[in-house]
């Protein structure tokens, strides 16, 4: 993978980190997790779905029908890539994440 592309996407992902720490949209947790899945951290992203998900249910905020069936069909992905044996991370974003200091 490029190195534009690694910066790029990291600072996607802090970003999105933020947004989730101020509470305002749940839907910050579904772009979080759209954005874990392209990075290749397949756990990470199910598990903020999950959460996504949840909060969704408790909220009254309704979603368009093409956006949850998005959610469902990630989702579903997800599942199938998790049971699949050698996912990982990838080696690059690996080595990335060991060595960033920032908090975010």
């Amino acid at each position: 993978m490029p190195s534009n592309f690694l910066n790029v996407s990291y600072h996607s992902l802090n970003a999105c980190e933020r947004l989730i720490l101020l509470e305002t949209d749940p839907k910050e947790l579904r772009d979080y997790s759209i954005l874990l899945y392209h990075c290749g951290f397949y756990e990470e992203s199910q598990k903020y779905l999950e959460l996504y998900q949840e909060t969704k249910k408790q909220s009254s905020d309704s979603v368009g029908d093409l956006q949850e069936d998005a959610v469902e069909k990630l989702m579903t992905r997800l599942n199938l890539i998790l049971m699949e044996d050698g996912w990982s991370r990838p080696s690059s974003a690996r080595s990335f994440l060991c060595n960033n200091s920032d908090p975010w």
